[in-house]
């Protein structure tokens, strides 16, 4: 079911790795370097000041992906994010109805469409140069990591 005026879908309607999203045309035509997966419950309050850091990132949007899994939440979560941020090309919202932090990571790895995917809390302020640098541990490091933590 695509919401009015926001990207989204719900968990289980479909195949979240074998098709895109449902998407606004011309959004997200690109296969994006990095997905950045933010699990959400009941945090519109901070989830706000997030999704700003995000938005002012040094790296092109169409580098990047934000999804936000909404893990049922019963505050304004959704509204903030397919109304105030709606004007976000690279921001798509997910709403997970089983609870559970480690469910809703599942859900954001499951689908995300880029090869790295970065986890940042929803109460974090991104420095702008945080999703580049992110790249840039993957992508440039001699030592080739699988994995980052922090």
């Amino acid at each position: 079911m695509q919401l009015v005026g926001c990207r989204a879908r719900l968990r289980g309607e479909a195949p979240l790795r074998e098709k895109h999203r449902m998407q606004e045309p011309g959004s997200l035509p690109q296969v994006p370097r990095l997905s950045v997966v933010i699990c959400t419950h009941n945090r519109e309050a901070t989830l706000g000041k997030t999704l700003r850091s995000l938005e002012v990132q040094s790296l092109a949007p169409a580098d990047f992906e934000i999804l936000v899994v909404d893990n049922r939440s019963t505050d304004s979560t959704r509204a903030l994010v397919c109304e105030e941020f709606a004007r976000l090309g690279n921001l798509q919202y997910i709403y997970e109805p089983k609870l559970g932090l480690n469910i809703a990571r599942n859900t954001g790895w499951r689908a995300a469409r880029a090869p790295y995917v970065a986890y940042i809390d929803d109460d974090a302020i991104a420095d702008e140069k945080w999703a580049e640098n992110i790249l840039v541990a993957f992508e440039q490091s001699p030592l080739k990591p699988d994995w980052i933590g922090g």
